[in-house]
């Protein structure tokens, strides 16, 4: 049973919309230069399932007299002419026509809003806009040809919206696609930061511990709707987000299965094992690649580059190798902790028994939360806008290693930081001996200013502040 008594929940708190102020602004600025200097704009927002992207979008452009928008959101579960009927539905509603319009294409819906945006600067949205490719393949080709005939004529704000990364890079990035160069800007929306998700768990509980907020970042990454699967229902630790998430019919525990078949679409074996293989620990490029029997370079740079799912650890300065050894990481928690202990224990889930499978996951937890700790509190350092390199480091024999390396070249200042669950477990002193190794083989660093850290779950807490946190 959850123990939803420990907090008092706001009612507000799944409503509020907390953030994104950046680009809350980018999007409203894109609006009024579209109302102001009477031109159109062409905007791609981007980013993973459930991060966000639609709530972002009507939050910064509502529906408005001076400037209605219409939002159509493209179903690939359903054909084209269902598709095409919620369009003029939508063009209805927003246009305030007394029933919706017979339109024979989306060449037709095109029009009407491109018409209206000639008279007055109008919001168009197509979300999971790259569901046209399975809808109908050749809308790329329509908007690109009425686009460039007609944007300079109108008043449009036009905004599409994708969660599949390598799809809407196919469609914009690749010079031979319709659609390539056509936008005008491109906004790419990420989890929301460490100090975000305190701030949205303190609206719903006022008094959790620094466990807790970990626990909560391990299972969500800062993904915001995974966050509203479990703070409104009252799973505010471990085990009680363990019980919510990890039971049978669990939409959580499929959701990383589904995002990685939308990505891959077809064989997606190599893919796989590539990712389960980085999860485990196996994450030197060198030995990734000796463990398959086939080359995996371009696995490894699909998974990297065009894929978006894993990200080269890159150390902080030089470390007295000759040639630096890259190394890999998910960068995805939901992933992570997917491959780590849902997809070994499949034959478990099936016999359907989840308890074993949160015993399991409570026994390795310790381990796989000790990284995770480190990843928050490196993606912290990075987001601050404080240091021009954020990274761990170790020496060439791996005696020597650090968990976070922050240089600040302005201000002259170097920050060493071990991050530890267990704050007793923090050693200053040797800390400090592995910065003077770190020193001599950075010597352009000698005379800078030394800082050093000591990061664990306490520094979390509702009633504590991150470092540097103003």
């Amino acid at each position: 049973m959850l123990r939803i008594f420990r907090c008092q929940m706001s009612a507000a708190s799944k409503n509020t919309f907390f953030g994104r102020e950046r680009e809350l602004l980018q999007l409203q600025r894109l609006r009024s230069t579209v109302k102001d200097k009477s031109i159109s704009r062409f905007v791609v927002v981007s980013g993973r399932r459930r991060v966000g992207k639609t709530r972002l979008i009507l939050e910064a452009l509502p529906s408005c007299d001076d400037m209605p928008s219409v939002y159509v959101y493209i179903n690939p579960h359903l054909d084209a002419g269902s598709n095409l009927e919620d369009f003029s539905e939508s063009l209805r509603e927003c246009l305030g026509w007394s029933r919706p319009r017979r339109l024979h294409d989306f060449e037709d819906a095109l029009m009407e809003v491109f018409e209206v945006a000639k008279q007055r600067p109008i919001t168009l949205v197509l979300d999971e806009f790259q569901n046209f490719g399975r809808v109908e393949p050749s809308f790329y080709g329509t908007l690109q040809k009425l686009w460039d005939l007609h944007h300079e004529k109108m008043q449009l704000l036009l905004v599409v919206c994708g969660s599949v990364a390598s799809s809407m890079r196919e469609i914009f990035e690749n010079g031979q696609a319709p659609l390539f160069a056509r936008n005008n800007a491109v906004l790419h929306v990420e989890p929301l930061l460490p100090d975000l998700v305190k701030t949205v768990f303190k609206s719903y509980c006022p008094n959790f511990s620094g466990d807790d907020l970990l626990a909560l970042y391990a299972f969500t990454g800062g993904v915001a709707q995974y966050i509203q699967n479990f703070l409104p229902m009252g799973a505010f630790t471990l085990e009680d987000m363990l019980q919510l998430g990890v039971e049978e019919n669990s939409v959580w525990l499929s959701e990383a299965q589904l995002m990685l078949a939308s990505e891959f679409k077809g064989s997606a074996q190599t893919y796989y094992e590539i990712l389960r293989r980085i999860a485990a620990g196996k994450n030197k490029r060198a030995e990734l690649i000796r463990s398959f029997s086939i080359d995996v370079s371009a696995h490894l740079y699909q998974l990297q580059h065009e894929y978006g799912l894993i990200e080269s650890l890159d150390l902080v300065g030089q470390n007295g190798a000759k040639r630096q050894r890259v190394a890999y990481e998910l960068n995805d928690e939901l992933l992570d902790f997917w491959f780590t202990f849902i997809l070994p224990n499949q034959r478990i889930l099936q016999s359907h028994n989840t308890q074993a499978i949160r015993q399991l996951i409570l026994r390795d937890y310790p381990n796989r939360s000790g990284r995770v700790l480190e990843r928050l509190y490196r993606r912290h350092f990075r987001n601050l806008g404080l240091f021009t390199q954020v990274g761990p480091w170790w020496d060439r024999n791996g005696t020597n290693e650090i968990d976070c390396v922050a240089v600040d070249d302005l201000n002259q200042t170097v920050c060493f930081a071990e991050i530890k669950r267990n704050p007793a477990k923090i050693q200053i002193s040797s800390l400090k001996e592995k910065a003077k190794v770190f020193l001599s083989f950075n010597p352009e660093l000698e005379n800078y200013q030394t800082l050093f850290l000591g990061l664990s779950t306490e520094e979390l807490g509702s009633d504590k502040k991150l470092p540097f946190e103003t």
